[in-house]
């Protein structure tokens, strides 16, 4: 399955049922420009919610500088190269046990201000995220006023970039644009290194990466987390097994990893995948390029 899209009021989760994860992310506001900044500050504090004093703070900061285009295109860009997801934005998130931010509570806006949202992070998709990944804006009513939920599929074709304005040569020489590569990990956001890039750029192992990592959240249990092996990859032990149970992924290493007849564990590259597809009945199939072999009780993966 894929990240699950917030598209309605209905589907907006509830305060401490959700927490920041490889899916979600929780933002109070967007970065806004100085004459916004106090206005969606007056309004929670006309609306009586308590702003703590590292909030506050945090706001008076915000509202000195200049609207911080690239954190938003930097957000968006970091789930569109892992497996998609929601922002919220009027969600505000607390650390519960010192490991996970869950959703603490809605401090929505006026309907002015939301579309104000919607306009500028649309703007930021457009001027700083190459190429545009897919992304639906909603509006949602909530608590009598509004959030914005943004959701983004993952772009399977190619990394999306993000564009870094440089006013001066004083970088190395270099006055021109820039791209950086974000990547959403868990609930945290890294970046590509020019080693991992290729994985991005060829979309069949982008894809068979998206489509391993489904399976992991279609089913929590590894034990009935079974794909079938097809094709000559088996040779002569088709005989032998013809399913794996499906252990984890690691799109960053390029590696998935399989387990047999609860014996023989095994990490193989995404890259050896030639498709993934589902049956009807419910499992997924898999064929390889190349074949794997029992050696010395061990499982390898011999390429062609």
């Amino acid at each position: 399955m894929e990240f699950r899209s917030i598209l309605s009021e209905s589907e907006l989760p509830k305060p401490g049922t959700e927490h920041e994860n490889q899916y979600f992310d929780f933002k109070l506001t967007i970065p806004l420009t100085p004459h916004l900044y106090p206005i969606v500050v007056n309004e929670w504090k006309n609306q009586k919610w308590e702003l703590n004093q590292e909030i506050e703070s945090q706001h008076n900061l915000r509202a000195k500088i200049d609207f911080d285009q690239f954190e938003i295109a930097k957000d968006i860009a970091a789930f569109a190269n892992s497996l998609g997801g929601v922002i919220l934005y009027g969600a505000a998130g607390s650390d519960k046990n010192g490991r996970k931010i869950f959703l603490n509570k809605y401090m929505p806006v006026s309907r002015d201000i939301a579309e104000r949202w919607h306009t500028e992070v649309n703007q930021a998709l457009v001027q700083r995220c190459a190429p545009s990944p897919h992304v639906l804006l909603r509006i949602l009513p909530c608590e009598g006023n509004w959030v914005l939920s943004a959701n983004i599929w993952a772009y399977p074709r190619q990394p999306v970039g993000v564009r870094i304005k440089n006013k001066s040569r004083l970088n190395d020489g270099f006055g021109d644009d820039s791209y950086i590569f974000p990547l959403r990990v868990t609930e945290q956001t890294t970046f590509l290194t020019p080693e991992q890039l290729p994985m991005y750029i060829d979309p069949t192992i982008r894809a068979n990466g998206i489509y391993l990592s489904r399976i992991l959240k279609e089913q929590s249990d590894p034990e009935k987390r079974i794909i079938k092996i097809h094709g000559s990859a088996l040779g002569e032990m088709s005989f032998f097994f013809q399913e794996a149970h499906l252990l984890d992924v690691d799109t960053l290493s390029n590696t998935y990893y399989i387990r047999i007849h609860s014996i023989y564990k095994t990490g193989l590259p995404i890259s050896s995948i030639n498709d993934v597809w589902k049956e009807a009945d419910g499992r997924y199939c898999v064929t390889i390029k190349g074949r794997i072999e029992v050696r010395n009780h061990e499982l390898l993966y011999v390429p062609h």
